[in-house]
């Protein structure tokens, strides 16, 4: 939010004071003998008398600006001087009032008075809440040739020049050329409040107060809540992304077949599924009391979700030692450089992401960086079609078995420094799971899901994972299941019979069930290898079972699957069913299969970011 505040809230330690005699000025600059000439006139009065001021007079005059210089109060004036380098009257001149007053005139007031005397040297806060250096010979960059004229309602000093006016990030939306939609999008979410505390009361007109200076507090819900950026405030500091139209549109026909919503959503509610068949029988169908279905606006969702995401990740903190790269101008980066967005996204192709900005055009702003890109360079999975990892502390786990209390259901967690000697169980895990999942520097703990209590020696406990908010798009599926071995260093070594079913809402609003085959030939494997020593390493069939490698932690690839429909942000969703295909009612078939199951992971991983996974 955008507050205006006083500048004496800022530097209570600045010397104040309203009327003075000539000794209190001292002689820096230069000393006025007929000080009293200009102490008992009002600012208003002294500029306008002031022939090298006209112009500035002029300026002031027509932004409004006279009657609030000639009213009681305190404040400081930097004014330019007639022809000074950069003081641009004729443009200044077009401008309307309102830009006249927030780009000029406000630029060149402060509250208080605030003389010049040698050791001066502050950072003041002028009235369109811009911060400026104030020091004994400058404002900014800009000379002061005379100081310390004193009037009855402040104090004016003459510099030789403009001071240049930065525009804010939020400022700068109605500025910017050729971003139009995404500006558009973002004013949707603007309000405007009248701040009576800090505007100037002017005199009442029938009966209602009225404002010589009226300050309008203004907030955008979607970048200080949603976005978790406040662009249009002086004390931060952010870098912000600003896409042309062109860059827009893009984004858009790449990111909208993804959100692809049914407006009657019918899917299976799992989690009240009270039958224990399930996943066990190939013609078991969802009973009708389980069937559900959600209504919502279709259509609104696909918009409004697409936008959102289009611009979720366009402004970065200057203050995050993440953005160096950003925030310092320092463009020589390296393959493990990463960016953090202000909602805790990472994006690690720094070089493409800097490389996007339009002609490497780079806007200073007065709380950071604007640029203007004419494409959203992220990574898919980093922005718009996310990798889906479901396990430990997902709260996804459904069973009807459960309910009928013929198992629990349960969280592990292990320390990975108990798991320093048995490096064994990971031997058969592909780099790319071990590095985005088991990676030790990230973690302290390997963690899963896992069946225990069973009710009898007989028990098929069954797995149920409620697959939430996957995209309409093409996914390769994984499960990582772990062996007994991870509780029990001392325990037989055995397999999983695994079946493995899944049931999803096809694009015509139908509830589709599929049993999965298993890739017995998945990205990582040793091609040489035979059908023997795939047996040693990775899962294989057994007629209609997978079967797991004994002992190890397993990465079972069970192909690529398309989802047709959207469940993003909706109480829909696909279940994977996990079933054991062993029956356990003799000791012989318990001593020589797990009965227990243990997963770790299940991972969904989008189309195009499997194909740019390296494997090996």
């Amino acid at each position: 939010m955008k507050y205006i505040e006083k500048i004496g809230l800022l530097f209570t330690t600045i010397l104040m004071f309203v009327a003075t005699s000539c000794s209190d000025y001292s002689d820096y600059n230069e000393a006025f003998n007929d000080s009293n000439m200009y102490a008992g006139k009002t600012l208003w009065q002294n500029i306008s008398e002031n022939e090298e001021l006209s112009d500035f007079a002029s300026l002031v005059k027509k932004a409004g600006y006279a009657d609030i210089l000639n009213t009681p109060g305190s404040y400081t004036v930097w004014a330019p001087k007639n022809g000074s380098a950069g003081f641009d009257v004729e443009t200044l001149m077009q401008l309307d009032s309102a830009k006249l007053v927030s780009k000029f005139v406000k630029q060149h007031l402060a509250n208080f008075n605030m003389p010049v005397n040698a050791t001066v040297e502050e950072t003041v806060l002028s009235l369109n809440e811009k911060k400026h250096l104030f020091t004994a010979e400058k404002f900014d960059d800009v000379n002061i040739v005379r100081g310390n004229i004193p009037s009855s309602n402040g104090v004016i000093h003459v510099i030789d020049g403009q001071s240049t006016f930065y525009p804010n990030l939020y400022e700068y939306l109605d500025e910017v050329e050729g971003c139009d939609k995404f500006v558009k999008y973002l004013k949707k979410y603007e309000t405007k409040e009248l701040d009576t505390k800090n505007s100037v009361v002017g005199p009442m007109v029938a009966g209602k107060i009225t404002y010589l200076d009226s300050v309008i507090i203004i907030d955008n819900l979607m970048t200080t809540k949603r976005l978790d950026a406040k662009i249009a405030t002086e004390d931060s500091s952010y870098t912000m992304f600003f896409p042309t139209d062109a860059a827009w549109d893009k984004a858009v026909s790449v990111i909208k077949p993804h959100l692809n919503y049914l407006s009657s959503f019918p899917y299976w509610d799992v989690a009240s599924e009270n039958s224990t068949t399930l996943a066990t029988q190939a013609s078991f169908q969802p009973s009708t009391s389980t069937t559900k279905t959600v209504n919502f606006d279709g259509e609104y969702y696909t918009d409004s979700l697409t936008n959102l995401i289009t611009i979720s990740d366009l402004i970065f903190s200057n203050t995050s030692r993440y953005n160096k790269a950003l925030a310092e101008q320092d463009y020589s980066v390296t393959e493990t450089d990463t960016l953090r967005t202000t909602i805790s996204d990472y994006m690690t192709n720094v070089d493409k992401i800097i490389a996007s900005t339009k002609d490497n055009s780079v806007v200073k702003m007065s709380n950071g960086y604007a640029r203007i890109t004419d494409s959203i360079a992220y990574k898919p999975e980093e922005w718009y079609n996310p990798v889906f990892s479901y396990g430990y502390n997902n709260n996804v786990m459904r069973s009807g078995f459960e309910s009928q209390l013929l198992f629990e259901v349960g969280n592990g967690r292990i320390p990975y420094d108990d798991l320093q000697s048995r490096d064994t169980l990971f031997r058969e895990v592909p780099d790319w799971f071990m590095k985005k999942y088991f990676n030790r520097e990230k973690s302290d703990n390997f963690t899963y899901m896992y069946t225990k209590n069973l009710k009898s020696n007989s028990t098929r406990p069954e797995l149920d994972i409620a697959l939430n908010n996957l995209h309409s798009t093409k996914y390769h599926m994984y499960v990582i299941t772990a062996p007994e071995q991870i509780d029990d260093t001392l325990a037989t070594q055995k397999p999983y019979y695994l079946s493995f079913v899944f049931t999803y809402t096809d694009k015509d609003g139908q509830i589709k069930k599929e049993t999965l085959s298993l890739n017995e030939s998945p990205a990582w494997v040793d091609d040489s290898w035979s059908a023997a020593e795939k047996k040693k390493h990775i899962p294989y069939k057994d007629g209609t079972s997978i079967v797991t490698v004994p002992g190890i932690i397993n990465v079972i690839d069970l192909g690529m699957h398309d989802i047709p429909v959207s469940y993003l942000g909706i109480d829909a969703y696909p279940t994977l069913m996990m079933c054991h295909t062993k029956t356990y009612s003799t000791s012989s078939n318990r001593n020589k299969y797990e009965q227990n199951m243990r997963v770790a992971r299940v991972v969904m991983v989008p189309e195009e970011v499997d194909k740019t996974i390296k494997w090996k």
